[in-house]
């Protein structure tokens, strides 16, 4: 009989870490936050400024100019307004020199800020006019430098449930 209880007790113990958990990760941590965001649920989100020019510089050796094969590196390149840029990976194709980026957030429960290159309408609906005309690709001291247009930067309040 009391072993039975043990295992019960463990059973229970575990559903409620594992809720627990659940409940951390879908209203705390930065990707639920930043779902809860974008969907919206919880929060009221507004176009503080459209386009926001961010400037990322790319390093010559990142750039596998002798290999085709892609480059993974991870390295973040900036931080603005809750937003890492991170350079993922590298691709030399014929001509094309491709770079893949991505964004992580730092998103506080209550308030806050980030960039997103989508536009959250009212209805719920999202538009994106992202063209291949907002990058831009130089050289300055020695280093690549891209001028990329981000489409929002957007604010995010916490309202109550």
């Amino acid at each position: 009989m009391t072993r039975k209880r043990i295992y019960l007790s463990i059973l229970i113990l575990g559903f409620c870490v594992l809720w627990g958990y659940l409940f951390f990760y879908k209203n705390y941590s930065n990707a639920g936050i930043f779902k809860n965001v974008t969907e919206p649920d919880g929060y009221t989100l507004n176009l503080i400024k459209d386009k926001e020019t961010v400037e990322l510089y790319i390093k010559p050796e990142w750039i596998p100019f002798n290999d085709v094969t892609e480059k993974k590196y991870g390295i973040e390149l900036t931080s603005k307004n809750n937003t890492n840029i991170i350079l993922d990976t590298v691709l030399i194709r014929e001509s094309d020199i491709n770079f893949n980026f991505e964004t992580t957030y730092n998103m506080n429960y209550n308030k806050g800020c980030f960039m997103y290159n989508i536009i959250f309408n009212e209805d719920g609906s999202s538009t994106s006019n992202a063209s291949h005309n907002d990058y831009y690709l130089y050289n300055k001291l020695n280093c690549r430098r891209i001028r990329s247009t981000l489409h929002c930067k957007c604010s995010c309040n916490n309202t109550i449930k």
